[in-house]
């Protein structure tokens, strides 16, 4: 049948019954603005997700100790630190490269005490990498230098009831496997938009953990 014939007697049937006519043509429009919005929506969450989760926390990619995934360690650190980021940087493509130190301790303020995961950061490599002091809330992000100062997510900060100025201490294993402390001055409140971190995280430099 020719497409003329076709389409002849398809406009006619859209006018035999121009109420139904009306009404499929809003049931597709309805559909096609509902799908789109949610196509819009689930596209905007990924890309948050990826800014948060990527950006933020875990970068394009990690290296670890073989044996630091399974036992999550912070002795199972990679050796020549200086030596295989400064390998990664020359790579083509890489906008920079960051050693994190991470491990587990009890933060103490005069109030009250509360669990937290430390992590030691160089501040200087991390800022090429990630805006993290962006995610400040409150206060100032760490120096480059070593200086005790300790960076804490807002929601450990309220169960902590802390703020810019006041110290902490933390108290976790020490280098010897002994029960070591160190005493940190709150240089900033950090909101990462990681739950986890938000209520359990702490910056420090990596040379003071």
């Amino acid at each position: 049948m020719p497409w003329a014939t076709l389409a002849s007697m398809a406009w006619r049937n859209v006018r035999r019954h121009t109420r139904r006519s009306v009404l499929t043509a809003l049931a597709m429009a309805i559909a096609v603005t509902v799908v789109s919005a949610i196509m819009v929506l689930t596209e905007g969450m990924y890309g948050q997700m990826r800014a948060v989760i990527i950006d933020q926390n875990l970068g394009h990619l990690q290296l670890h100790h073989p044996d630091y995934p399974g036992r999550r360690q912070m002795y199972d650190a990679l050796d020549d630190v200086e030596g295989v980021l400064a390998r990664i940087e020359v790579l083509e493509g890489v906008q920079g490269a960051a050693p994190r130190l991470f491990g587990q301790a009890l933060l103490g303020s005069d109030k009250r005490t509360e669990g937290a995961q430390l992590m030691g950061i160089d501040p200087a490599r991390e800022a090429r990498m990630r805006a993290m002091a962006d995610r400040v809330s409150s206060g100032a992000w760490l120096s480059d230098a070593p200086e005790h100062q300790i960076a804490i997510g807002v929601d450990l900060a309220k169960r902590l009831t802390v703020g810019v100025g006041d110290e902490l201490v933390a108290v976790t294993q020490a280098a010897d496997g002994s029960l070591g402390n160190d005493l940190y001055t709150v240089v900033g409140l950090v909101r990462t938009g990681i739950p986890a971190l938000d209520r359990g995280g702490a910056f420090v430099h990596r040379e003071d953990l």
